[in-house]
């Protein structure tokens, strides 16, 4: 299986990530499902994990890249019984444009 990258890129938020996933052999007969990420331009980080055999490693490479590429299709915006702020606008009253002195208690 060849590797697959993912981008999401959002000029507004100054968001430029990658995710690259990949299955490879490695010098001992395992295969080492591959996952790097991190800012576009970086190294970034890498976390290798191993598995006995290819289709135990591509079984989860599918299962990482469904997931991932369901995030990065998501609409960020604000969609019912989710506040625009995200899940820590309900802890932090400032980041929906409120001040704390106007922030009901």
């Amino acid at each position: 299986m060849s590797a697959v990258t993912l981008h999401r890129n959002d000029p507004a938020r100054n968001m430029w990530r990658y995710y690259r996933l990949d299955v490879q052999p490695d010098l001992f007969g395992q295969w080492c499902f591959i996952r790097e990420w991190g800012r576009t331009g970086s190294s970034g980080q890498t976390r290798i994990i191993p598995y006995p055999t290819p289709t135990e490693a591509e079984a989860a490479l599918a299962r990482q890249r469904c997931a991932k590429e369901r995030r990065c299709t998501d609409s960020h915006a604000a969609l019912p019984g989710r506040l625009a702020g995200g899940r820590h606008a309900r802890r932090h009253p400032t980041r929906l444009g409120q001040t704390r002195r106007n922030y009901p208690e």
